[in-house]
């Protein structure tokens, strides 16, 4: 699984979207992937931070605020307009250990295959087990597969 976290910041409006710009981006610096992550009436732009970052941000006494220093190092509105923040660490998880799989060299090739293959009644799901490793939908899609393995078997 690999090292991740997400960092959140609340605006008090969508000030990007006043400029034109859609929130995404991908970025050098520590915030890898920032993106509109807003939900109704709350502007929210997410940010995923990754690998020997994610674990160095992990350990800060503050990561939302340093990684809004961060965001307005680029985009220097953010600090006028933030209202809170909050941070996801997938790494500390004790659910998961971390966030979206990571494939290692010639997994694809080799193992690929045969990674959603139940075993008995055991079926396997998730975003390891599927054509769309590291993402939600396929995830998801996963799971309707080994749903519909349980329900034909």
């Amino acid at each position: 699984m690999s090292r991740a976290i997400k960092i959140c910041w609340e605006f008090d409006h969508w000030w990007w979207r006043d400029q034109g710009w859609t929130g995404s981006l991908h970025y050098d610096g520590p915030l890898q992937q920032l993106w509109d992550a807003s939900r109704s009436d709350a502007p929210v732009l997410a940010a995923y931070v990754c690998g020997e970052d994610a674990v160095k941000w992990t350990k800060m006494s503050d990561p939302v605020g340093e990684a809004l220093v961060e965001l307005s190092r680029i985009l220097p509105e953010a600090k006028n307009h933030f209202v809170r923040g909050w941070i996801h660490d997938w790494i500390a998880d004790p659910y998961c250990h971390g966030a979206f799989s990571t494939l290692a060299p010639g997994y694809v090739l080799e193992y690929m295959q045969h990674i959603g293959t139940p075993e008995g009644r055991i079926h396997f799901a998730g975003d390891h087990a599927c054509i769309r490793t590291g993402f939600i939908e396929g995830a998801l899609e996963s799971g309707e597969r080994a749903a519909q393995e349980v329900l034909d078997a």
